[in-house]
C-alpha cells in the first residue's frame, strides 16, 4: 500500500492516528494557520504590499470616485496610481468605450457587407471604409493614450504660430 505524502496528510497524520474528532477540527485549524502564514510569507517576496492611511473626508471622496469607476476602492488607487505614472487617463466606465469602439468596428463590417452586396457602389464603400478606419483610430488614440496638455500645446502652436502671443498673454492674466 502506497504511504500518502501531502504535506496536508504529513501535518494530520497523528491526529488522524488518535481518531478524536475534537483533535481533528484543532489540526485542520493549525494546518491552516500554518499554511497561510507560509504562503503569506512566499508571496511577500513577490507581490508587494503598500498601506495608506486617509481621512474620512479624503476617503468618502475616493470611495465616491471609486464607485462612479465601478470599481472597488483598493482597486481605483492602484489604477490611478499606474495611470499617473504612465501619464493616462481613467475612465468612469471603461467598458462602454470599449463597446463604442467594437461599435465603429462592426458599422466598418457592415459597410463592407453593403459593400460587397453591391448595395454601395465601390467608390463610395471605399471612402466610407476609410472614412470609419480614420474614426476608429482617432478614437482609439483619444481614448486610451490621450496626448498631455504640453503636447496638445505645442501640436497646435506649430500649426497655429499666431496664437502663441494669445496664449502668453492669457496665461499671464490668470489670477492664481
Amino acid at each position: 500500500m502506497k504511504k500518502k505524502s501531502s504535506p496536508y496528510y504529513q501535518f494530520m497524520q497523528p491526529y488522524f492516528e488518535r481518531g478524536n474528532d475534537a483533535e481533528i477540527a484543532i489540526g485542520k485549524i493549525l494546518y491552516r494557520r500554518m499554511y497561510k502564514a507560509q504562503w503569506r510569507k512566499a508571496n511577500r517576496k513577490t507581490i508587494k504590499e503598500i498601506t495608506t492611511t486617509w481621512t474620512k473626508d479624503e476617503y468618502r471622496e475616493l470611495t465616491k470616485e471609486a464607485k462612479s469607476h465601478k470599481q472597488s476602492v483598493t482597486r481605483f488607487v492602484k489604477e490611478s496610481a499606474i495611470a499617473y505614472m504612465n501619464q493616462r487617463f481613467i475612465y468612469p466606465d471603461e467598458i462602454l468605450l470599449r463597446k463604442a469602439v467594437q461599435l465603429l468596428a462592426l458599422i466598418y463590417n457592415g459597410i463592407a457587407e453593403l459593400g460587397e452586396a453591391s448595395m454601395i457602389p465601390n467608390e463610395a464603400t471605399q471612402k466610407l471604409l476609410a472614412n470609419t478606419q480614420q474614426l476608429e483610430r482617432d478614437i482609439r488614440v483619444a481614448l486610451f493614450s490621450p496626448k498631455t496638455i504640453e503636447q496638445a500645446l505645442k501640436e497646435d502652436l506649430s500649426k497655429h504660430p499666431e496664437k502663441k502671443a494669445w496664449l502668453v498673454a492669457f496665461i499671464q492674466n490668470l489670477s492664481i
